[in-house]
């Protein structure tokens, strides 16, 4: 025992230093090296200076220990490092954001770091938020195209699959166990309040990308993203669908490109390039731009802003114009469909919500210069899961009109589609016997105390009290509170007079 304790006394002194040695040397390293820390996404803590009045003096220690933390040296090779460890040795992604799949898959399975843990893949099978409603989903889908087809466009809505449904199998066991067979846009497609009309327009082509996955990855193995020989099937889909004419021919080849599930999060993780089919659009004699960089004239202010947008002319192509709407999935298709119309432009509306009302007027201006012609709204599955269809198209709705209407078309348009979020379901509070409905001298005639409601589930109830608040009217009924999945919405409710 003597022995033991003197054996750790001899060492003490040693370890001691071993430690400083470990925290001086990076420290060092930090203090005398520039700061070129690639391995993160995001920005770095900097000095904060020196405190000059008394709120900043409190908050002056932990901003520096953000700056240590942040400038320690060697972080960039120890990130690096230990992403390459928990693959190799243990299988596992060292974000959180992340999965390792079977066979070597990368699936993107959350939002970000703080987002809920694998909420992407649950939200990709129906289970991935208490807000899903997929009576809602297809009354907004409705909305969209019914407006856009009034309006004398030929629309579509394209929904791609996610990879995560394509690939379930490659997902771990618990997914499948969980999940079961559950494709929710299936039923989005399938519900009584999309139009038949409607119904017809809609693209969901995950039976096919399943299928033809045995001939080619329909998804590059580590992407979040659509890429390659899948879009460009899906282009050809698409213009028959349109009833357009045979495609130019269209010079391809075969690159190499970094995963983006590794590429952009797991740095230091040593991956094969995914090779991937791309259109030479040069060679082919097609002209464009992505980015807003040089291609969209008079709007490149507008375009530079949304970021993610292309424009493309192909003068030997067969005149007509399509217009994309889209989430980050459309600059992936619209080159591919440069073969079968004269102009293709694409915007996304990730950031469209920042834009003010004579931005997006100059915009839809500029976007929709013939009348008529052919408008694709194309988004992920994730997206049309949740209310980000709903809340980026709304915005911009108003504004898919043809050119004699000067960029806006305010006729017979919605006010908003009926919100689904932690107070509302289609338009009905979850807390309180009450829904909106849209305002209005016929609302306010119609909806009154006493008058006798029909939910779209059979059930009645009786108003109680309807108060108009700006662009809604809130209608009042008796009892308990009902289910807005079941009764709503609004637009379906019967109202017969007291």
């Amino acid at each position: 025992m003597v022995h033991d304790n003197h054996r750790r006394r001899g060492w003490g002194p040693v370890a001691g230093w071993l430690v400083v040695a470990a925290f001086a040397i990076p420290a060092i390293i930090g203090a005398l090296s520039p700061p070129t820390i690639k391995a993160e996404n995001r920005l770095f803590a900097q000095w904060p200076g020196l405190p000059r009045t008394v709120e900043a003096t409190f908050a002056w220690p932990a901003k520096v220990s953000d700056y240590v933390n942040d400038q320690f040296g060697l972080r960039d090779p120890l990130i690096r490092l230990n992403n390459r460890l928990r693959f190799e040795l243990f299988a596992e992604s060292a974000k959180k954001d992340i999965l390792l799949g079977r066979e070597d898959w990368l699936f993107r399975s959350a939002d970000g770091e703080n987002a809920p843990l694998d909420g992407m893949l649950l939200r990709a099978c129906g289970k991935g938020s208490p807000l899903w409603s997929t009576d809602y989903q297809a009354d907004v889908i409705d909305r969209i195209l019914s407006a856009t087809v009034s309006r004398g466009f030929n629309a579509r809505l394209l929904i791609v699959p996610a990879a995560s449904n394509v690939y379930r199998d490659h997902l771990p066991g618990w997914f499948g166990d969980y999940c079961g067979g559950s494709y929710p846009i299936q039923q989005v497609v399938k519900s009584p309040l999309l139009d038949n009309a409607n119904r017809t327009r809609v693209l969901y082509p995950l039976q096919r990308m399943q299928r033809e996955r045995e001939q080619y990855e329909v998804y590059p193995r580590s992407n979040f993203h659509w890429d390659g020989e899948a879009v460009r099937r899906q282009a050809a889909e698409l213009a028959q669908a349109y009833g357009r004419p045979a495609g130019t021919p269209l010079i391809t080849s075969v690159i190499d490109k970094v995963p983006e599930n590794i590429g952009e999060a797991l740095i230091g993780v040593p991956s094969p390039r995914n090779r991937v089919l791309e259109p030479d659009l040069v060679a082919s004699g097609i002209e464009g731009c992505t980015g807003g960089a040089g291609c969209f004239g008079s709007v490149e202010d507008i375009a530079a802003r949304l970021m993610i947008v292309s424009h493309y002319k192909n003068p030997k192509a067969a005149p007509g114009k399509l217009v994309i709407i889209s989430d980050s999935f459309g600059p992936y298709l619209s080159r591919w469909m440069t073969p079968y119309y004269r102009e293709v432009v694409q915007l996304a509306t990730n950031t469209i919500r920042s834009l003010s009302a004579e931005d997006m007027q100059r915009l839809a201006s500029f976007v929709f210069s013939e009348e008529g012609g052919d408008v694709l709204f194309l988004y992920n599955e994730l997206n049309v899961s949740e209310v980000l269809l709903a809340t980026n198209v709304e915005t911009f709705l108003p504004f898919i009109t043809s050119p004699s209407k000067g960029g806006r078309d305010d006729s017979h348009l919605p006010i908003g589609f009926y919100p689904t979020n932690a107070e509302w379901v289609f338009g009905f509070a979850r807390g309180r016997p009450m829904f909106l409905t849209r305002n209005g001298d016929a609302a306010r005639t119609r909806y009154v105390p006493g008058a006798l409601l029909t939910f779209r589930d059979g059930e009645r109830r009786r108003i109680t009290e309807a108060v108009s608040l700006g662009d809604y009217l809130h209608v009042y009924y008796e009892g308990a509170i009902v289910d807005g999945n079941r009764a709503g919405p609004p637009d379906r409710v019967t109202v017969s007079p007291p």
